[in-house]
């Protein structure tokens, strides 16, 4: 039996999963050092592989965030045809990505997240992406937007070495700001769930 209480929960968290938008234009206006550590720690909270807790976040802003830009930029010509792969046949769709990544979309705040090790010592890519997710949903009920990328990873040594990162993994390069933007969301594949023994 579900309670009211619960009902209102179940809502209110639907509302915020179904809210969220891969946002790729934001506003200049700065976002507060606190409310970004709110997000953050709410993504601290994802379960993890075998308990450990191995992933880890760099917030970068400012002189850094400049820097990361400069070899983003200089990257673009190695990324396009990544993208192009991906997309063959939306070349209108690389053209907007590749001006996203230009700029990042103007974002103030980059979310770098990195994997932990697995006991195998196996990087534990599958940790960070479950807090990614605990990210962008925090992220979105604060009223900020984000998304998901990786593309850039092809400057994966440069990067960490920009943000002082040795020995850890890569997984996501998460832009973070107020939108700019209201994408509207795109239409759920069906036929995904399976029931067996119901």
């Amino acid at each position: 039996m579900v309670h009211h209480n619960e009902r209102t929960d179940l809502d209110r968290l639907r509302q915020i999963i179904e809210g969220r938008r891969s946002v790729r234009h934001y506003r200049a206006d700065s976002v507060p050092e606190d409310l970004i550590a709110r997000v953050l720690d709410m993504a601290l909270w994802a379960p993890s592989g075998w308990g450990r807790q191995g992933c880890s976040f760099v917030v970068v802003q400012g002189s850094v965030r400049k820097s990361l830009q400069e070899l983003f930029c200089d990257a673009l010509g190695e990324v396009r045809p990544i993208l192009e792969n991906i997309y063959p046949r939306e070349k209108g769709y690389v053209d907007k990505l590749m001006d996203f990544f230009s700029t990042y979309g103007s974002a103030p705040v980059l979310v770098l997240a990195y994997a932990g090790r697995l006991p195998n010592g196996e990087d534990d890519v599958l940790t960070a992406a479950v807090a990614l997710q605990n990210f962008f949903l925090a992220a979105h009920a604060a009223g900020l937007g984000s998304t998901w990328t990786d593309v850039m990873r092809v400057r994966e040594e440069e990067i960490n070495s920009i943000v002082d990162v040795r020995n850890q993994k890569l997984v996501c390069i998460a832009p973070l700001g107020y939108p700019d933007e209201q994408p509207k969301p795109a239409p759920r594949g069906k036929g995904r769930v399976s029931w067996i023994g119901f």
